[in-house]
């Protein structure tokens, strides 16, 4: 059952309340109002005249509904599976062994609470610890109604926003005579003009310079942004990048902006990208069903990460893929087009997937992050300088299959 059927008309209102809320203050802090730190909930009760009853509803969900609780905890288990994904991510990116297992103890630790996770364990350790702990939480269930604004908006609106005609960005950039920034291509990315300036970090920025305003960028790492920045400076191509949709407007400052450094990783390999065969499947010596697959055909040549715990989102199972296309002029080669979507498979193509490895997911519209086009990059072997090898390290999890591949590329 659809979990705003759940909780019903009253909670799913004040979830949507919550999310507006939200938007806007996140708008208003980037805009360089003075953040004053007041906590969604708290503030959209206080506004509400329904303080009482909505904390009434909240008593019946506990007191009565199996599958609200069950709904909870399922979105719990998979919010942690995510960080997890993460941090090994990161791990095997880190070059020191300290850090390493630094990462090593935080998995460990984030493993050891999915196997503890019941609905007496949360409620006591993630709800009543609060009271007291920060000085928002008077009532234990205000933590409770947190998490259930989160799975409410995960259910309905999804991690992977679709771009759709009515987003704010969309209605700002036209009402400025940007027509075509975001309309021209069919997956809602921003192309990015040669006078926008490009600033990686938390949240990663573009600088609009007449209109004096910035627009957040999403779903690309700093570094990886940082390292597309210095190519433009070398190469001519179109850039594309997927902008927050919904903080926009005048006056977006980098106030809130937290910059971090490109980070160093990688080792070295070997190999041609002639050399790449037109099907290969490598999988992790542990983790089995967590795969590598590359295809190479006319289109051009993808790699598709497919994990054993693979995010959902909606009703639909998410894989990570890189396409990328090249030339050879000479005794070199380079890419003319690069990108990293996110692939979407019903429960049944998702099931032909673990048979045949050539399944694709077709059941919604592919969510590019970004994209480069009518490029001349050249591939180099040197994990520092190229563009493949970057990208893969920065979306994928299991670095390890990534390795393995460069180094079994010429075999």
């Amino acid at each position: 059952m659809a979990f705003d059927i759940i909780i019903g008309e009253m909670l799913s209102s004040f979830c949507e309340d919550c999310r507006a809320w939200e938007i806007a203050s996140l708008t208003r802090m980037y805009q360089g109002e003075k953040y004053t730190g007041d906590w969604c909930i708290t503030s959209c009760l206080q506004t509400t005249e329904k303080y009482d009853l909505i904390f009434h509803e909240v008593d019946k969900l506990i007191a009565n509904s199996g599958e609200f609780k069950n709904a909870i905890l399922h979105c719990l288990r998979r919010k942690k599976l995510l960080e997890i994904s993460e941090k090994e991510r990161l791990q095997l990116q880190c070059a020191d062994e300290t850090t390493y297992e630094r990462y090593d103890i935080e998995i460990k630790s984030m493993r050891g609470y999915i196997e503890v996770l019941d609905w007496d364990w949360y409620v006591e350790n993630n709800c009543k610890a609060m009271v007291g702990f920060c000085s928002y939480v008077t009532d234990w269930r205000l933590m409770l109604l947190e998490t259930i604004v989160h799975v409410y908006c995960e259910e309905k609106y999804g991690k992977y926003q679709n771009y759709s005609d009515s987003c704010k960005l969309k209605s700002y950039l036209d009402s400025n005579g940007y027509h075509d920034e975001l309309s021209s291509n069919n997956y809602g990315l921003l192309t990015i003009r040669d006078e926008w300036e490009i600033f990686p970090g938390k949240p990663s920025l573009i600088f609009l310079p007449e209109k004096d305003t910035h627009i957040l960028i999403k779903f690309i790492s700093s570094g990886l942004l940082a390292y597309l920045r210095s190519l433009r400076e070398e190469n001519a191509f179109t850039l594309s990048l997927r902008p927050d949709y919904e903080v926009c407007g005048d006056g977006i400052k980098r106030d809130r902006q937290r910059i971090e450094e490109e980070k160093e990783f990688g080792k070295g390999f070997e190999g041609t990208l002639e050399s790449i065969k037109s099907v290969s499947k490598y999988y992790d010596d542990e983790w089995v069903r967590d795969w590598l697959v590359v295809n190479k055909d006319e289109k051009g040549v993808t790699f598709e990460e497919v994990l054993e715990n693979n995010e959902t989102d909606l009703e639909y199972v998410v894989t990570q893929m890189v396409h990328f296309q090249y030339e050879v002029n000479g005794d070199h080669e380079y890419f003319t087009h690069i990108d990293h979507e996110y692939i979407f498979y019903s429960v049944s193509e998702y099931s032909n997937k673990l048979i045949d490895v050539r399944q694709r997911g077709n059941e919604r519209k592919r969510f590019k992050t970004f994209k480069i086009d009518n490029a001349h990059i050249r591939y180099e072997n040197n994990p520092q300088r190229n563009l493949l090898y970057k990208v893969l390290c920065n979306y994928f999890t299991k670095g390890n299959l990534i390795d393995e591949y460069f180094h079994l590329m010429d075999n």
